[in-house]
């Protein structure tokens, strides 16, 4: 769906934000020019609140225009740039942590950042196809990465090969995926703690923003797409993000945002019992007044861009 005035209560998420020089090209950046018009826009039209206040917004069918800003994984390109334009319009925000990078762990999504901002990805799928051959041949008809037909509908802003080669590693076995990935790596001579490092914030970067008032969220320990693991492995590690924010911040974390946006329905208990209040998803609308609270939709930074373009 496209982003129109005419959604009333709307949570608008961002990934990287980033200078248009910035070396992290293959993350689909959003500039920060660009944020800081979409922000000021979106003061203009909306007041500027926490996704919990947007969701019982929508729920009482308030006459008021309501909208929430997220922002996913803690990187610090978020802190460094979209934390000073968000003061300057006094605007909330929440920042959705993936807590095992604060124990240098660099995921898997994030390494797949960097391999695209440096590398084609005609030289990272034909890579990835060695690899299946050399190492797990039985797999290698499976996992073969189409060029030309799209796996799924996910991903339409990006090319055919780049939404493939994403989505085939969102679902090849966790354990199987790192390998590749540090096979990656080790070929191309990348440090992944120094990058670790560079992209995300660390514990005194969360808690001054939580000092600031902005609030903290959880996107899990581990960064692991939750419908392709098991209860048990989703379950700890949900309930080991929760804990470490809370030792952190001294609060527990009271909305969740899904991984890739995906999910299976045994979630949605889990994250009750936690304590979470709210969880975000990647459904590009506006919200409804019958919309889950743990299935709220969120508008992406490009569906802003397009509008305002």
């Amino acid at each position: 769906m496209s982003f129109s005035l005419a959604d009333k209560h709307i949570v608008v998420n961002y990934h990287y934000i980033e200078p248009e020089n910035s070396r992290l090209s293959g993350a689909h950046p959003c500039f920060i020019s660009d944020f800081s018009h979409q922000l000021d826009f979106l003061a203009h039209h909306y007041r500027l609140v926490s996704v919990g206040e947007v969701f019982e917004a929508a729920r009482e069918n308030d006459p008021e225009r309501f909208c929430a800003i997220t922002f996913d994984d803690g990187l610090r390109g978020q802190y460094n740039y979209a934390v000073p334009l968000l003061k300057r319009v006094k605007a909330q925000g929440t920042f959705f942590i993936i807590t095992s990078v604060l124990q240098g762990r660099l995921p898997s999504a994030h390494r797949v950042h960097v391999l695209l901002s440096h590398f084609s990805v005609a030289e990272l799928i034909r890579l990835f196809h060695v690899f299946l051959k050399d190492f797990y041949p039985d797999l290698a008809s499976q996992y073969r990465i189409d060029i030309k037909k799209r796996l799924t509908q996910r991903r339409l802003h990006e090319d055919i090969a780049t939404a493939n080669f994403k989505e085939t590693l969102i679902v090849l076995p966790e354990d199987i995926k790192a390998q590749f990935l540090r096979y990656c790596f080790k070929k191309f001579n990348l440090d992944a703690d120094e990058i670790n490092r560079d992209i995300f914030i660390g514990e005194k970067e969360i808690r001054i923003l939580k000092k600031d008032g902005l609030e903290i969220g959880s996107h899990t320990h581990n960064h692991y797409a939750l419908d392709a693991i098991s209860p048990s492995t989703f379950t700890g590690d949900i309930k080991l993000s929760a804990a470490t924010l809370l030792n952190l911040t001294n609060q527990s974390p009271s909305v969740f945002s899904y991984p890739h946006g995906r999910l299976q329905e045994a979630v949605k208990p889990v994250l009750t019992e936690v304590g979470f209040k709210y969880a975000v998803t990647i459904e590009r609308r506006g919200l409804k007044t019958d919309d889950d609270k743990f299935l709220i939709p969120r508008y992406d930074a490009a569906d802003i861009k397009v509008f305002l373009s």
